[in-house]
């Protein structure tokens, strides 16, 4: 058949893509002791495909392992993030195994890691491009600059649930759920000293300015009731003072620049600010080396007039035994003549001042998020996570100021910047930058948050589609990488409809796609122009193909009774010809002078291969002979045509 019966013919088109709101490309990032580097490209590329499971989040996982490709913040949820002082770098941390790097300024990411385990906690160290983290096997240093992962101590299923840097990087702490403290020393990459005081969980920990001190904090209900902070000497390895005072679990402790004070943020719904320069000064009488359990552990006992009268609190109040197994709100209700009791009667001399922040932010906080303090040179700031906005105290008076202008809807921990900016990811994975000074707010969406991956494929053995949903242009989006050349081709938007089938000529000049029960586009990959639209007539699935000489593109209708294909020339994208496949023969012919096809449908995808003028089925009963523009079926057997097309 001459005319085209299936398709509406459409003119020529040359149109620029319509551009995205973002358009995040593939982080090239092969951990260094990847095992796939050492086969061959070709293997490689075998071993990838059949390993694909059309599951996108396994099939990303695969990319990743096989050629360190991931896309940006795509199917990502941040849990963590840092930022530099700058604000040029922002570091995350995804699915509690995704380590990123983020350059504000340009947009992208520069820097990944894909951790095998959990991580529990991180630092971005300051001017050395190297950021150490926690896992329950042991503490890494990630040196982004050159790709390597050093293990600075190896521990087995250790619970970290809390961790600090000094700040010039020399010592790491840890604290743990059974309320030991490792601290390590990053320039040996050996275990200095662990710490043997606490007796339920670590939740804060602080060093000073210096460096030589560390201020620690927590407590928990499933084991001794211990909310008193410790401050340790890390030199002499000593315990330099314990602070009674608080009633229940201590969150956050923050230091002063200037390391005369301490703030501490407590469940018992109090901020408390210390006389940190005086509890140093005076810790000379009551610091204790502690009793050496071996060479790296020490155990310290400690006691004070406070410590000792709050142990009478406790005695008085005995159902505290049985606080493992409440739940925290069930302690909240039980406890309260406890706690108005310890609030009361202890109080240190170096307890300089109380704030008092409401029961509430606790329990009516917004998802996972908790109340959070931060220093500046004269305030201090509460983040209310019941109703989303920061509070202001003064250092001198302790009096509450509510700034309602900076209302935040984060969906990770803040960040305090510089003494002058906080900085968080909401909950549509946009950072976003406030001033406090000027309440300005600086909103950088973080490429790839708003797409959904579908589906990923592998073309011609080299180039990588993935198909997305964006949810900010509610349209498709459709992704190429070369993974032969380690090259970014191109993400284009499709429009509202789902792609069916998307392809690529071998000569890599030409890409079609297929959507659903809609139309054929066919692009220009060198100009990034689309070049043709075919609008079917019936609202019909098209299977669609290249041949190898990419001199003729192939569309084909599984409609039922009938099956139709029709073939256009690539050189102009000018309609040839369109007819019938035969129901007899498994694969159909197209005599495309002076050139002969044979394609079958395999997998929901068009197999095209070069054929002869005469050719036989594979079942051996049907001959194929192509004359001129025509072909003509006869059955072997009796040698009798039975059809001519």
């Amino acid at each position: 058949m001459e005319s085209n019966l299936l398709y509406n013919e459409s003119e020529r088109l040359e149109t620029q893509i319509q551009c995205l709101l973002e358009t995040p490309t593939f982080i090239n990032n092969i951990e260094s002791n990847n095992e796939y580097l050492d086969s061959s490209n070709k293997d490689r590329v075998s071993s990838f495909k059949c390993q694909l499971r059309k599951n996108p989040l396994i099939d990303s996982d695969i990319l990743r392992m096989f050629y360190g490709l991931h896309y940006s913040y795509t199917n990502k949820l941040i849990q963590k993030i840092s930022i530099s002082d700058d604000l040029k770098v922002l570091t995350t941390l995804s699915d509690f195994c995704y380590l990123d790097n983020y350059l504000i300024q340009d947009k992208k990411i520069v820097n990944s890691l894909a951790e095998k385990n959990e991580i529990i906690d991180f630092v971005a160290l300051k001017n050395n491009q190297v950021i150490v983290y926690f896992t329950e096997f042991g503490l890494y240093s990630w040196n982004y600059a050159v790709n390597n992962v050093n293990t600075l101590l190896e521990m087995n299923r250790v619970q970290i649930r809390a961790m600090d840097v000094s700040l010039d990087s020399r010592y790491i702490a840890g604290g743990c759920c059974s309320g030991n403290i490792y601290i390590v020393d990053s320039i040996k990459a050996k275990l200095k000293v662990v710490f043997h005081s606490h007796k339920s969980k670590i939740y804060a920990l602080s060093f000073t300015q210096d460096g030589k001190y560390l201020i620690s904090g927590g407590g928990s209900f499933d084991n001794l009731p211990d909310y008193n902070i410790r401050i340790w000497n890390i030199l002499r390895k000593s315990l330099m003072s314990i602070l009674a005072g608080h009633a229940l679990t201590v969150y956050k402790i923050r230091i002063h620049e200037s390391g005369d004070f301490f703030l501490s943020l407590s469940r018992d719904n109090t901020i408390r600010l210390w006389n940190l320069k005086n509890i140093i000064k005076e810790s000379v009488l009551t610091e204790t080396q502690g009793l050496v359990i071996d060479r790296k552990h020490r155990e310290y006992n400690f006691s004070s007039k406070m410590i000792e009268k709050q142990e009478k609190v406790k005695f008085k109040n005995t159902y505290l035994g049985a606080l493992n197994i409440l739940s925290d709100k069930d302690h909240n209700k039980l406890d309260p003549k406890y706690i108005a009791e310890i609030l009361k009667t202890i109080k240190e001399k170096n307890e300089i001042e109380r704030g008092d922040i409401e029961s509430d932010y606790y329990f009516e906080a917004k998802g996972r998020l908790a109340p959070d303090i931060f220093f500046s040179k004269s305030f201090i700031y509460l983040f209310n996570p019941r109703d989303l906005l920061f509070e202001k105290f003064s250092i001198n008076k302790f009096k509450k100021q509510k700034l309602q202008c900076m209302k935040i809807n984060p969906l990770t921990n803040i960040c305090f910047v510089a003494d002058k900016n906080f900085a968080y990811v909401d909950k549509n994975q946009n950072l976003k930058i406030i001033s406090i000074g000027t309440k300005k707010i600086i909103k950088d969406p973080l490429p790839g948050k708003s797409l959904t991956l579908i589906e990923i494929s592998l073309q011609k053995k080299c180039f990588v589609i993935s198909i997305f949903n964006d949810a900010d242009t509610l349209c498709y989006t459709v992704s190429i990488w070369d993974i032969e050349k380690m090259q970014f081709i191109w993400h284009l938007n499709v429009g509202v409809i789902l792609p069916f089938q998307v392809i690529i000529s071998k000569d890599k000049n030409f890409l079609a796609i297929s959507l659903y029960y809609s139309s054929i586009n066919i692009y220009n990959i060198n100009t990034k122009t689309l070049i043709k639209k075919i609008t079917p007539l019936y609202l019909e699935n098209y299977l669609i193909g290249f041949t190898d000489d990419s001199k003729n593109f192939i569309v084909y209708n599984e409609s039922n009774p009938e099956s139709y294909f029709s073939v256009w020339g690539t050189e102009n994208f000018a309609f040839r010809f369109s007819q019938r496949s035969h129901n007899r023969v498994c694969k159909a012919l197209i005599n495309a002078e002076p050139k002969v096809y044979y394609f079958e449908k395999v997998d929901k995808k068009l197999k095209i291969q070069f054929g002869k003028k005469v050719n036989i089925t594979k079942s051996k009963k049907y001959g194929v002979v192509a004359i001129g523009k025509f072909y003509n079926v006869f059955r072997l057997r009796d040698k009798f045509i039975i059809s001519i097309k």
